[in-house]
């Protein structure tokens, strides 16, 4: 029995052992077969590597060989004759002057029989829809820094109209932000049913009359702010520019420090007297140079400080002086159209008496600076200045580099991310018996940004987004006052408010030209006038209250008329909608009082 047991368990071990000893093999083999597959997928993946590169770089020669095409044949384009055109003189969005003097609201003497309310004005006007503005993301605290771009961006850029914000601004007053972010909760009346009247004629607004932009005076700082903590540098981020060929320069853009890198065969002038060839020439030498990757280092800080199409007008401008040499305007000129226009930007240049002159389209309407139409579209002459002398004829062309099809769009959509330069305002009012105080900060580098900012509709600067130091000190101190009150009473408040705290001047006096302002410009400069009223006045119900607002544009003046519950006084129907007049620049004037010289005017309406 023992030895049946010991010979079956020898069978068995000699079993396992061999059973073993083949699953071994197979093991073998099959990492013998697996290595040799691994080592197939490997060369297949090195191989289509390698075809990627090829095809990558094949690319790349196309591309290359695409744009040195374009530029051959846009430089021969520039060799035909040119036309002559005549500017225009500048249209005004205000056409006749405005009231000198403060205008104050005078109540009828107690007892007087008060004088009926005059018949709504009717307006049936189309809408179109617009943009509605992106506000900027909450700002972190940060200060002035020194930015270095990557300039490994893949293609040609092109202007970008969504940017994300990589720096913010510092502001070291520390304000209590408000719990309440929807609109200041009101109380509504019931409304009472009235009845529409017939519509009436709308007679036509006249004709824009022309006029010519004067000087500006350098920005005066207001005299009741006060200083805050000055600004400190960050160390610069390392990048792939550290290692770029080129000439390195430094712009200080509204106080951030930017760093690029260019080639210096970028520093071309021209020649007089000034000719369509030697135009053609200029494009050529510059078409030979590296310019791209300056326009990429351009293109990653026009994203990072949130440059509108203005902005980065204006840093092509800063640049063009750092690179050329020559210090001529021309040629200034020059490089800004050839950068404008490899960036993508629809621009032309146009020579007269030897002079270049910067040529653009615009989307929107622009006021106070000479143009000239080519096909129905308008080209302005812009500057980063106003300009002192007029305009006569020009020689230009009328086609354009292919692919640089976007027009110069001047909506601020987002608010530019600079460095902060603060300071605090304070902003004191006085309504039914008792006085209010709110603090307002205010960053410099935006004021300077917006300095020459070009006229555009007064719609534009109504829907731009408050920047959030202004929100965060200006908004939420008046947010506690608001609340609680009848809606009456809560658009009454914010009325006298844009009426008392600030001092009335006309451009012309405080500027010596027309401007219209941002919300914060009209808080940092000491006087401000009708249509900077209006905007400020509308941003603040739509963002406090809620309430529908419109503006409405008399030919001598600027007000607002806003959506009631129940309207009252003096109203405009627009497109079956009714509107309380209200105006901002009548001092103690409430809802539903319009000035005496308005009262029957049908004035053009601007949608917010």
């Amino acid at each position: 029995m023992i030895k049946t047991i010991l010979a079956v368990g020898i069978v068995l071990g000699f079993s396992v052992l061999s059973s073993f000893s083949s699953n071994f093999e197979i093991s073998m083999q099959a990492m013998a077969a697996n290595e040799s597959f691994g080592q197939d997928v490997h060369d297949f993946m090195q191989d289509g590597d390698n075809d990627f590169k090829e095809f990558d770089e094949d690319a790349k020669k196309e591309v290359q060989s695409f744009i040195e095409e374009a530029d051959r044949d846009f430089a021969e384009f520039l060799k035909d004759d040119w036309q002559e055109f005549i500017f225009e003189q500048p249209t005004r969005l205000i056409e006749k002057p405005k009231p000198v003097v403060k205008p104050f609201y005078k109540p009828a003497p107690q007892g007087a029989k008060m004088p009926p309310t005059p018949i709504p004005i009717i307006v049936d006007i189309p809408v179109f829809s617009s943009p509605k503005p992106v506000l900027p993301p909450a700002p972190v605290k940060s200060v002035q820094k020194t930015m270095i771009p990557s300039v490994d961006l893949p293609g040609e850029p092109t202007p970008s109209a969504k940017a994300d914000q990589v720096i913010d601004q510092p502001f070291d007053v520390p304000i209590e932000k408000p719990s309440v972010t929807e609109p200041v909760v009101i109380a509504k009346p019931q409304p009472t049913p009235v009845k529409t009247p017939a519509p009436v004629p709308v007679p036509e607004v006249p004709a824009p009359v022309a006029v010519i932009a004067p000087v500006v005076p350098p920005v005066v700082p207001v005299a009741s702010v006060e200083d805050l903590a000055p600004d400190k540098s960050l160390d610069s981020t390392p990048s792939a520019l550290a290692e770029a060929a080129g000439t390195e320069l430094l712009i200080n853009f509204f106080g951030s420090d930017l760093v690029l890198r260019y080639d210096p065969r970028l520093d071309q002038s021209i020649p007089t007297p000034i000719d369509n060839n030697r135009i053609s020439a200029y494009w050529e030498k510059m078409a030979a140079a590296d310019f791209k990757m300056l326009i990429r280092q351009t293109g990653e800080y026009k994203k990072q400080l949130q440059m509108n199409d203005w902005g980065y007008f204006l840093f092509l401008n800063m640049l063009a002086e750092k690179v050329v040499s020559s210090g001529r305007e021309s040629d200034r000129n020059l490089f800004v159209w050839f950068m404008m226009t490899k960036s993508g930007y629809e621009t032309k240049i146009g020579y007269m008496k030897d002079k270049i002159q910067l040529l653009v389209p615009s989307d929107g309407g622009l006021y106070g600076l000479y143009f000239f139409k080519i096909k129905g579209h308008r080209y302005y002459a812009i500057t980063t200045t106003p300009r002192k002398e007029g305009l006569g004829k020009i020689f230009t062309y009328q086609g354009k580099y292919p692919g640089a099809d976007t027009s110069m769009n001047f909506a601020l959509r987002q608010y530019p991310a600079l460095s902060g330069k603060t300071r605090v305002r304070e902003l004191s009012f006085n309504y039914e018996g008792r006085e209010y105080t709110v603090k307002a900060q205010i960053n410099e580098n935006s004021i300077s940004y917006f300095q020459y900012y070009p006229q555009n509709e007064a719609n534009i600067y109504a829907m731009a987004p408050m920047p959030s130091w202004m929100e965060d000190s200006l908004l939420s101190q008046l947010r506690p006052m608001l609340k609680g009150r009848p809606e009456r009473d809560a658009v009454n408040f914010l009325l006298r408010f844009s009426q008392k705290v600030f001092e009335y001047k006309t451009d012309k006096d405080q500027f010596d030209r027309e401007k219209f302002m941002f919300p914060e410009e009209t808080v940092f400069y000491p006087y401000s006038d009708c249509e900077d009223r209006a905007i400020f006045f509308s941003y603040l119900v739509k963002n406090l209250l809620g309430l529908k607002v419109v503006l409405l544009n008399y030919p001598n003046h600027m007000a607002t008329a806003v959506k009631l519950s129940q309207p009252e006084g003096e109203q405009i129907i627009v497109n079956g909608t009714r509107f309380t007049i209200c105006d901002p620049t009548y001092i103690n004037a409430d809802i539903g009082k319009s000035m005496p010289q308005n009262e029957g005017v049908t004035p053009e309406v601007f949608f917010l």
